[in-house]
C-alpha cells in the first residue's frame, strides 16, 4: 500500500481563455464532457474552444494519450474520465473545472484511473469535498491511499476490468441499437411526421383525446418521505424516451386518499412535461406496469387518448418527435432559466393519424423490442454489479 500524492508526476488544472469560449480553435473540456462511464461526451455542438494564443500560453492544462481527468468542483465533483487512443483531438486542454493526473513510474495510468473511477476512489476523492451549493475538492484530493503491486501486476487488473467493461459497452449497444429498431420502423411504416409523405389526415391532439389534459400535484418538500413509506409520484427524473424507469426508485410521498383518487395515474394514461428547462420541455411517457396507486407532479400534466383514434404507444412515440418537439418550442413561454406550455398549448399539437391497425401493428412490435430490451436490461445490470465487484477484489489484491 502507497499514497497516491507520492506516484504522481503531474497534477494541472486548466484555465479559461478572457472573454470567455469560442466557436472553434483548440477544444477545452469541462465537467460536461467527461461521462459517467469513463469516457468522453463530445458531441461537437456543445464542445468549448480556446485560441491557440491561449493554448500556448497555458502553462498546464494540455492533455496528452493516458492522462486522467477529475472534475473538481460542482455537482459531478469527482466524475474521472480516461484519455485513450479513441480521443479524437490532437491538442486538447481542461478548463478550471478539471484535474488533470499524469502518474509516476511507479503507476500504470490504466491501473490507476480504474482505481479512482472505483467506489472506493470515488470515496477518498469526495472525501476532501469542501463547500455547499458549489463545493469541491481541492489538489489534496491525492494525498490517499492506494495499492501498488507490480507494474505487471497493475497491467493485468486494467487488462481485466478493460474486458469487463466492454462487455458492458457492448450490452448497452445492443440496447442502443433495439431503440434505433423502433424509430426506423416508425419512420418505415408512418414517413417522416415533417413531410407525412403518405398524406395522413392531420388533427389537433385536443380533437383525439379524452377531456383536458390535466396539471399534476404540487405537495411541498416536508411530504416526501425517506422510509419508504406513502404513495409513489411520477417525477420528471421517473421517465425517459417515452418510457417510465424502474417504478422502485419513485420518490414517495404523503397524500390523502382525495388527492390519490385526483391524481391517480393510470396504466395507458401519457404524462407530458410543462415546466422545465427548455430541452427538457414536452418531455412526455406511456404509463404502463404501475403495480400500485401512483400520482404525478404538478410540473406536467396528463391526458388520455381516444383509444378509437389513436394507440398511446404509437401517440407517445410521435409526442417524442422532432416534429412535435418543434411545435412545443413554438408555443413554449420563455422565462429565466426555464419555459413553460400549457393546456391550450398541448392540445394545439398536430399530429398525423394513420389507420388504426398500422398504429395496433407498430405497437405490438413495440412491446415485442420492450421484452428483448428488458431481457438485455437485466444482463446489463448483472454485468455492472459483477464489475463493480470485480473492481473491489481487484484492489484488494484477492485476484492477483
Amino acid at each position: 500500500m502507497g499514497n497516491l500524492k507520492d506516484a504522481i508526476l503531474v497534477l494541472e488544472s486548466g484555465s479559461r481563455e478572457k472573454g470567455g469560449a469560442l466557436s472553434s480553435g483548440i477544444p477545452s473540456l469541462g465537467a460536461e464532457h467527461l461521462s459517467d462511464n469513463g469516457k468522453f461526451n463530445l458531441e461537437y455542438d456543445k464542445l468549448k474552444y480556446v485560441s491557440e494564443n491561449h493554448f500556448r500560453s497555458m502553462k498546464s492544462g494540455h492533455i496528452k494519450l493516458n492522462d486522467i481527468l477529475v472534475v473538481k468542483d460542482g455537482a459531478t465533483t469527482g466524475k474521472t474520465s480516461f484519455v485513450d487512443d479513441n480521443f479524437p483531438f490532437g491538442k486538447a486542454a481542461i478548463n478550471e473545472h478539471v484535474f488533470l493526473l499524469r502518474p509516476s513510474e511507479i503507476l500504470f495510468s490504466k491501473y490507476l484511473f480504474y482505481y479512482l473511477y472505483s467506489d472506493v476512489g470515488q470515496r477518498y476523492i469526495l472525501s476532501d469535498f469542501r463547500g455547499a451549493t458549489v463545493g469541491g475538492i481541492s489538489r489534496n484530493f491525492i494525498d490517499m491511499p492506494i495499492p501498488l503491486p507490480s507494474l505487471e501486476v497493475q497491467r493485468q487488473i486494467a487488462d481485466v476490468l478493460d474486458r469487463a467493461s466492454v462487455l458492458i459497452e457492448k450490452r448497452k449497444a445492443q440496447i442502443e441499437k433495439l431503440d434505433l429498431l423502433v424509430k426506423s420502423q416508425f419512420i418505415e411504416i408512418f414517413g417522416d411526421p415533417v413531410t407525412n409523405p403518405i398524406g395522413w389526415e392531420v388533427r389537433k391532439l385536443g380533437n383525439v383525446i379524452e377531456g383536458t389534459p390535466q396539471n399534476g400535484l404540487y405537495k411541498p418538500s416536508t411530504d416526501y418521505t425517506s422510509d419508504g413509506s406513502g404513495t409513489p409520484i411520477v417525477r420528471i427524473d421517473a421517465f425517459y424516451d417515452g418510457k417510465l424507469k424502474d417504478a422502485t426508485h419513485f420518490r414517495r410521498l404523503n397524500c390523502t386518499d382525495k388527492e390519490i383518487a385526483l391524481y391517480r395515474l393510470d396504466n395507458h394514461d401519457i404524462v407530458i412535461n410543462r415546466v422545465n428547462s427548455i430541452e427538457y420541455l414536452g418531455k412526455c411517457a406511456y404509463i404502463e406496469g404501475l403495480c400500485e396507486p401512483t400520482v404525478f407532479e404538478s410540473n406536467m400534466m396528463r391526458f388520455k387518448v381516444n383509444r378509437n383514434e389513436l394507440h398511446p404507444l404509437f401517440a407517445v412515440k410521435l409526442l417524442c418527435s422532432p416534429y412535435i418537439y418543434n411545435q412545443i418550442i413554438s408555443h413554449a413561454k420563455k422565462a429565466v432559466n426555464q419555459a413553460s406550455i400549457n393546456q391550450k398549448d398541448v392540445q394545439d399539437f398536430n399530429l398525423y393519424i394513420p389507420p388504426l391497425t398500422l398504429q395496433n401493428d407498430f405497437a405490438a412490435f413495440v412491446e415485442r423490442v420492450e421484452t428483448q430490451k428488458a431481457l438485455l436490461q437485466r444482463s446489463l445490470e448483472k454485468l455492472e454489479l459483477n464489475y463493480k465487484s470485480l473492481m473491489q477484489q481487484c484492489f484488494r489484491g484477492e485476484i492477483f
